[in-house]
């Protein structure tokens, strides 16, 4: 499955999901730009998948949506969700 992934430092969403200093928030969207979707159906917050950022292997956790205040957005460019990255 395709998800689009950006760090954030924001405060509130660190504690949010519970990072700690080690983990990385990313804000996500499921599929590309050209395919936008929701959530794929096999997808389970709490859910974890091994991920490789800049040649460092860790692991992606899918913590919780994080909706759109316009529905439409979420529409247009995938609906959006939380997660953490953690290395081994």
């Amino acid at each position: 499955m395709q998800a689009r992934l950006s760090a954030t430092t924001d405060p509130k969403l660190r504690d949010t999901v519970g990072a700690d200093n080690a983990d990385l928030v990313l804000i996500g969207r499921w599929g590309s730009l050209t395919a936008p979707t929701s959530r794929p159906d096999g997808v389970r917050w709490g859910s974890r998948s091994p991920l490789v950022i800049d040649g460092q292997a860790g692991t992606l956790t899918v913590q919780l949506a994080y909706p759109d205040e316009d529905t439409a957005t979420e529409a247009q460019f995938g609906q959006r969700f939380l997660a953490l990255w953690r290395t081994p």
